[in-house]
């Protein structure tokens, strides 16, 4: 069995609305492979308009090119927004070894 090595944080992202205080999100999980960087977001269900925009905040105010992924308990397809953000479901993401590339 090969085993790549990767380090995973949990990362914190800095917002200030106009107007308003500063505001910290939470990304869940950050992991470092290599050069690649993947931003990991993780919700039970998502079953209103309102909790999808709630765990997709924190990845919106992030600023790079690096992968974005919201996981969900939910059996679904791996779906890509208009924002570079994939959501799939937990159980693709731990199958499929591809799925960081999806």
């Amino acid at each position: 069995m090969h085993v790549a090595i990767v380090s995973v944080d949990v990362g914190n992202v800095i917002v200030r609305p106009q107007g308003e205080p500063r505001q910290t999100l939470e990304v869940d999980f950050v992991a470092n492979k290599g050069g690649q960087r993947y931003y990991v977001q993780s919700a039970y269900q998502m079953l209103s308009d309102e909790k999808i925009i709630q765990e997709k905040r924190s990845l919106l105010h992030i600023n790079d090119s690096f992968k974005k992924i919201l996981l969900t308990m939910d059996h679904q397809n791996v779906r890509h927004d208009e924002n570079g953000i994939v959501t799939m479901g937990l159980m693709h993401f731990l199958s499929d070894k591809n799925s960081l590339e999806a």
